[in-house]
């Protein structure tokens, strides 16, 4: 979704909840033009709570024989 270069307030609710308490929430300041991946990741022992990462994509085209891979370790309880 575009948005203008400014901050923003992100939440996770639960599916049809549009009110109330969220599972996660993170103000980040977007660069406008930019692309962002937000990831929800388990947020500590409690599994009703999440964290919101945002990360800022790169879209330049690697070298030639070159290839760009994200990896994300998302798995719980694990450096």
């Amino acid at each position: 979704q575009p948005l203008d270069g400014q901050r923003y307030t992100l939440r996770l609710r639960r599916a049809g909840a549009a009110t109330g308490d969220p599972l996660a929430s993170n103000s980040e300041g977007f660069d406008d033009g930019d692309y962002y991946t937000v990831f929800a990741l388990p947020g500590g022992d409690n599994r009703q709570q999440a964290i919101l990462r945002v990360v800022e994509d790169d879209f330049a085209r690697p070298a030639d024989g070159k290839a760009r891979v994200r990896v994300v370790n998302a798995a719980q309880g694990v450096d």
